[in-house]
């Protein structure tokens, strides 16, 4: 089983844990977790595109693995969920679309990422299971969709930015 498929698991038995009120730190945690699933998949798909997936290059994926900054995989997917892509970047994708799965995947991560920051640092925030539940079914489906669009130009354009944005929107 991949981590982000673990990731998913743990989210769910943590939203799932408790059977009539739902603990604040298991939602909590959830939330969390289920960013995370999101993040670490989209990652290994873009160190496998970026280096390989072959067994000898496991290590070199890892190491590659680490360069990847939350910052800059938000700023990407900001971007990307919108449709448009600055234009010191379309220039060189002219006639480009984002089809609408990535465009869903980089919103669903933006979303993930906004509520796993309330789920880990806003003490006043308070979650219901029904939305955690939801937000780890709308992960899932985000990568299960990911299929349909893994070699697709902007999807693979994703990939690069979310290791290289902040380098490469600005020239």
């Amino acid at each position: 089983m991949t981590l982000h498929e673990q990731l998913l698991e743990q989210a769910r038995h943590l939203a799932k844990r408790d059977r009539r009120r739902p603990q604040q730190g298991n939602l909590r945690r959830a939330v969390s977790t289920a960013y995370y699933a999101l993040f670490h998949f989209l990652i290994d798909r873009a160190s496998r595109f970026l280096v390989g997936s072959s067994g000898d290059r496991t290590p070199l994926r890892q190491l590659l693995s680490r360069a990847f900054s939350h910052a800059d995989v938000a700023l990407a997917c900001k971007s990307f969920s919108g449709g448009t892509l600055p234009a010191t970047i379309g220039r060189y994708f002219a006639g480009m679309s984002i089809p609408a799965q990535v465009q869903n995947l980089a919103e669903t991560l933006g979303l993930a990422q906004q509520l796993r920051h309330r789920a880990d640092y806003d003490l006043a925030a308070s979650f219901n299971r029904n939305d955690v539940l939801s937000l780890i079914d709308d992960v899932e489906q985000r990568i299960e969709e990911w299929q349909q669009v893994e070699t697709d130009p902007a999807a693979r354009l994703l990939l690069v930015s979310l290791l290289i944005w902040e380098r490469i929107r600005r020239h």
